[in-house]
């Protein structure tokens, strides 16, 4: 255990890199056994910013606060991540340590990918509080928790900060990966609020912890994006004209399930629909705590599983499915594709809403194609200029008025039109920006 430790950085002119002092990990001089770290600023000065170029940003920060000072930035490139992984394997801790010529070029890749922007920065504030593991859940070292102060500009004041670092106790350490593993995994699970928060259209939900116990995560546990843009959007097409009250509603991956909790606000009979026996009840806390018991239900439902179908139930037919950021593995493609076969007769007027937000991993030229092939008539939701609407803050009004659906006419139109997106002004999310 490490006592804290003061650091000041003055201010300087502009230096030939945002990184003065380099990149390192955390266990980088003679300390292995460290996991955290924590960084309290007692300033504000003029850059001097906690950087971590390699860190990996999901949904655009989705499930940050919106006043949490942290500028994001674009991903590292996978070239930088398998450079930081060599230096790790051969004990280089600091890019200023690297001796032999393929560290060196490793440390060169990932300083670059560090100047022009990748990752995210905690912004020097005076009081804030930034916490960070050089762990991952298994023990091993992170190979995106490099990190670093930046260049502390002139015109301000000096940069004071107050570290503290944790390290693995020397009983655990002896134990083993499997002991340190437990340890490391039991300190990362983050602090969830007790209370409820509230979205803009009015539904309270919960959110849980998105690791269990033994490492596996729960994506569903927290509220992200997709799900607020398609509420807010919701909202408000049933504002104007377009109601769902007594319609049949059907949620996948619902997750905290807020956008089947704002149909429900909206008088919808919903089924709240997801795998994992954690996030359903979630979900049915949620449902209590919006008082829709009467309206809606929670159900398990996997994609793989067609005997989960509620297809397969009886009951009236399913008016409007939804689901947000529900296509980011490869083995959604054509899952989704066939249960949205299996619930949507041919010839109803049934439809389905997704919200995306594009990641590279995620298999939307197989699923966009099996669409097609299964007859669906995929469009999207653009504004008067062509652009993509879609956004989390500000009146549904605000965002959502002017838009319409055009029709995408084939797979390679649809692909195209989400590969090669405009945004409008209004398409914002949380703090990490468009969606």
């Amino acid at each position: 255990e490490s006592p804290m430790s003061p650091l000041v950085t003055m201010p300087k002119e502009k230096e030939a890199s945002s990184f003065p002092a380099g990149l390192h990990v955390d266990t980088n001089g003679g300390c292995p056994r460290r996991f955290l770290a924590t960084v309290l600023y007692l300033t504000s000065p003029v850059g001097g910013q906690t950087a971590f170029p390699l860190a990996n940003v999901l949904s655009d920060g989705a499930g940050f606060d919106a006043s949490v000072p942290v500028v994001h930035g674009h991903a590292a490139s996978a070239e930088s991540v398998d450079a930081s992984i060599l230096l790790i394997d051969n004990g280089v801790l600091h890019t200023r340590h690297a001796k032999a010529p393929a560290a060196v070029a490793a440390a060169s890749q990932i300083l670059a990918d560090a100047e022009s922007g990748t990752g995210f920065a905690a912004v020097a504030k005076k009081g804030s509080l930034v916490a960070f593991w050089c762990r991952r859940n298994d023990g091993s070292v992170c190979a995106r928790s490099w990190h670093a102060g930046m260049h502390v500009g002139p015109g301000g004041v000096p940069k004071c900060i107050v570290r503290k670092f944790k390290s693995i106790p020397f009983d655990v350490w002896d134990g083993g990966e499997d002991a340190i593993a437990t340890y490391v995994r039991a300190t990362r699970m983050p602090h969830i609020p007790r209370k409820p928060r509230c979205t803009a259209e009015g539904v309270s939900y919960f959110q849980a912890n998105p690791y269990t116990a033994d490492g596996r995560e729960l994506t569903g546990s927290i509220v992200w994006d997709g799900g607020l843009a398609l509420s807010k959007f919701l909202t408000w097409r049933d504002a104007n004209g377009t109601k769902v009250a007594g319609k049949e509603a059907l949620e996948l991956g619902a997750g905290t399930g807020v956008v089947g909790l704002t149909l429900g606000r909206l008088g919808a009979i919903v089924k709240l629909t997801d795998y994992a026996q954690e996030v359903l009840e979630l979900l049915q806390q949620n449902v209590e705590a919006n008082n829709l018991t009467t309206s809606v239900s929670v159900h398990h439902l996997n994609f793989e599983d067609t005997s989960t179908f509620l297809c397969h139930r009886e009951g009236p037919r399913i008016d409007l499915i939804v689901g947000s950021e529900i296509l980011y593995e490869q083995s959604h493609a054509a899952h989704l594709a066939g249960l949205l076969d299996a619930h949507i007769p041919a010839g109803s007027h049934s439809e389905f809403l997704l919200a995306y937000s594009h990641r590279a991993e995620a298999p939307l030229n197989e699923f966009v194609s099996r669409m097609f092939e299964f007859g669906f008539c995929l469009e999207r939701l653009e504004d008067r200029d062509n652009r993509v609407v879609a956004g989390v803050k500000g009146s549904p009004a605000h965002v959502y008025d002017g838009s319409s659906f055009r029709p995408l006419m084939s797979a390679k139109d649809a692909i195209e039109a989400i590969l090669k997106a405009d945004f409008s002004t209004g398409n914002e999310g949380g703090p990490g920006g468009a969606g």
